[in-house]
């Protein structure tokens, strides 16, 4: 059962119920959280491609790893997963660095072009001017 993403408390055993079939039962929907959790996990990795995950899901994908490894699932697995969401930000930050650049770059050449013309233009009108 989840709350906006969050997992929520497990209601109160009825005073009637026997505690050992709560904790079953309890044991049980935990459990069956984090396998849910687990291939939600697996689905997006197998359906979407590293360079198509935004942030927000490299983002739920890392917080998805860090509650299955405290679950008890293979840590070797979910670091490998976290290690590739790192990459794909890493990458993400470089290629926005580069179009920052690059826009840049264009801005100036736009300028530097716009004088040429200006240039140009005022040896055209001092040829005219001198013929």
């Amino acid at each position: 059962m989840y709350y906006s993403g969050v997992h929520a408390a497990p209601p109160p055993p009825p005073p009637e119920a026997d505690e050992t079939s709560y904790t079953k039962k309890h044991r049980r929907a935990f459990a069956s959280s984090f396998f849910t959790l687990f291939a939600e996990v697996t689905r997006l990795l197998r359906t979407t491609r590293r360079g198509e995950l935004n942030h927000d899901d490299r983002h739920y994908i890392t917080q998805c790893c860090n509650s299955l490894e405290s679950a008890g699932f293979d840590a070797s697995w979910l670091n490998y997963v976290r290690e590739c969401m790192k990459e794909c930000d890493e990458a993400e930050a470089e290629m926005d660095m580069v179009k920052r650049m690059l826009e840049e770059t264009e801005r100036k050449a736009s300028t530097l072009k716009a004088q040429l013309e200006s240039i140009k233009k005022a040896s055209k009108l001092r040829d005219f001017i001198e013929s």
